[in-house]
């Protein structure tokens, strides 16, 4: 009998180089910013403040680290591009919840990620684009508002 791995697997790790996988990483850190606040760990704020920090740190590297060593491509692009989406969401509502931010604030944003995200598949015909430096500031902008 042939094991056959989970289609979302077969994508997020397919053609794996070392800026996309600190875009995996990116994306596992999610945990590790949500779990200190809703455990009630002690300094939950600090903890979930560094690896926020931390998460940017890669975002920034992954795009540095494949342009530099001639490693872009498609799928690696679209992979950054989706983990930026869910990874800002994520925040928003996890900040949402623990009641540090109002609603709103990750409604509209996630409402024009959304809309932003098809306009710009629809335009560049299923291929993601290169992300633009205001991208890099939202996610800077974040990871500042976590203190």
């Amino acid at each position: 009998m042939v094991k056959r791995e989970p289609v979302l697997v077969k994508i997020i790790l397919k053609n794996l180089n070392i800026a996309s996988w600190l875009t995996v990483l990116r994306l596992l850190m999610l945990p590790f910013i949500i779990l200190p606040v809703t455990m009630d760990w002690e300094k939950k704020l600090l903890i979930a403040a560094v690896f926020l920090v931390f998460a940017g740190i890669t975002d920034i590297f992954d795009g540095w680290i494949a342009r530099r060593s001639a490693g872009i491509t498609d799928v690696g692009t679209y992979r950054d591009f989706v983990v930026d989406k869910i990874f800002i969401c994520m925040v928003l509502f996890f900040l949402n919840l623990n009641g540090l931010i109002a609603l709103w604030i990750p409604i509209i944003i996630t409402s024009r990620e959304v809309i932003i995200l098809a306009v710009r598949m629809l335009g560049f015909r299923g291929k993601p684009p290169a992300p633009d430096f205001g991208e890099k500031l939202k996610l800077l902008f974040l990871s500042s508002q976590s203190d």
